[in-house]
């Protein structure tokens, strides 16, 4: 007669490998472009996404191309958005970044073409619902290929949606 834990190790085998699949298919189907953050404690889910989230510049051309910072709490009430936007420096800067009327206060409103980095904080005196146009900014080329543009950190958003330029000739 077997002993009743003689199973466990092919039953947590089981149980690893099953959920390893599922995470693994996730990952796989995840949409790209979406970031996901974990909202701290007091602050209203949010959904941040640039618009458009798909544009072409020709570096030929002395042409921006203007992307807005788009917030959605929808009824849900909101205090605070905090924002680091990435890009890749050497095929795009950013010029022109311009604040929103969405929020009260705009404490931080940066660009650090260096690093490839926009910083943007905005409070509201109190909290209520968010939705419109956080800033904007202009995308200038540098040098082809395609220049994606990524929320890095967030507080007050869960769900963060970036963009996808092609810099052509």
């Amino acid at each position: 007669m077997r002993n009743r834990w003689t199973y466990l190790p092919v039953v947590l085998g089981g149980l690893f490998l099953v959920l390893s699949v599922a995470f693994s298919t996730w990952m796989v189907i995840k949409p790209r472009g979406e970031t996901t953050f974990k909202a701290e404690a007091g602050l209203a889910a949010t959904t941040a996404s640039l618009f458009p989230q798909k544009g072409m510049i020709f570096l030929s051309s002395k042409e921006t191309l203007p992307v807005g910072v788009l917030v959605e709490s929808g009824d849900k009430m909101t205090e605070r958005v905090d924002l680091v936007i990435g890009f890749d420096p050497k095929l795009a800067e950013v010029e022109s970044l311009i604040k929103g009327t969405l929020f009260d206060d705009y404490v931080v409103t940066k660009v650090d073409n260096i690093q490839g980095e926009m910083l943007i904080s905005a409070v509201n005196e109190r909290a209520r619902a968010a939705n419109g146009i956080l800033a904007s900014f202009r995308i200038r080329a540098k040098m082809a290929g395609t220049a994606e543009f990524r929320f890095k950190q967030s507080a007050g958003v869960e769900k963060a949606f970036g963009g996808t330029y092609t810099v052509t000739k």
